[in-house]
């Protein structure tokens, strides 16, 4: 299980760097809008992989949460900054 996270954080790690750009170029209710996006993803993942897979499903659910908040921040980011990352 700590592999597959290390893998989805390492993957993930450009919008980790980019965590905070939104509520720093002043729109924070879009950087709320992502985290919401992203734990409510977690939960349904959560909720359909770990009762399949057990500890594997947690971790993989998780990587895949970090996916959606990746995709949710980058599509976010591009439109308030019109520029691609």
């Amino acid at each position: 299980p700590l592999v597959i996270l290390a893998c989805s954080i390492t993957i993930n790690s450009k919008s980790i760097c980019l965590g905070n750009t939104l509520s720093d170029i002043g729109k924070p209710s879009a950087e709320s809008l992502v985290n919401i996006i992203a734990a409510a993803s977690n939960f349904a993942f959560n909720c359909i992989l770990i009762p399949l897979f057990g500890l594997i499903g947690a971790a993989v659910a998780t990587g895949a949460s970090y996916f959606v908040y990746m995709l949710v921040q980058r599509r976010l980011i591009q439109k308030n900054l019109g520029f691609t990352l």
